[in-house]
């Protein structure tokens, strides 16, 4: 198993006590926020329509890359993050995996603190985000994104 840096040490922590890394996840919040985000929450959560990469962890904390799916995110926060998936989740702790063009690599343990069914064939889960994982890799300096060229006739 890769060495893990420890970030938050309770998931209803204050927002003055945000784990080291919220910096990081700030950056890749920005790139994956819509345009008009609307949060009633105390802790900053976007809405992310992003596709993830779940590798689950067995009772050891070896990563099962054999296992690992395809999940969509709903949203996130520093505290935690909710998505959709296709198959039920075998196991509560999982690695979670973000490649970003802007912001680089997130890459974090999360443990699953629920699921339920919506309609045939979709789950919904949401997590706590535990600790960085010896992939994470955000950049230092994200790249803004590239401006949308004009439309034909303007």
């Amino acid at each position: 198993m890769g060495q893990t840096q420890e970030v938050a040490a309770e998931h209803d922590a204050s927002p003055q006590s945000s784990p080291e890394w919220a910096q990081d996840l700030d950056k890749v919040v920005e790139a994956l926020r819509p345009q008009s985000a609307h949060e009633r929450r105390e802790r900053s959560r976007a809405a992310v329509s992003a596709e993830f990469r779940l590798t689950p962890l067995d009772d050891d904390g070896n990563r099962r890359d054999d296992q690992a799916i395809s999940v969509f995110g709903r949203n996130i926060s520093t505290g935690g993050i909710a998505f959709r998936h296709q198959r039920k989740l075998a196991q509560r702790r999982a690695i979670l995996m973000l490649e970003h063009p802007r912001v680089g690599r997130l890459e974090v343990e999360v443990e699953i603190l629920w699921t339920r069914l919506m309609e045939p064939g979709w789950h919904e889960s949401g997590g706590a985000l535990l600790r960085t994982a010896e992939g994470h890799a955000i950049k230092t300096d994200p790249q803004p994104p590239a401006p949308k060229p004009p439309k034909a006739g303007e």
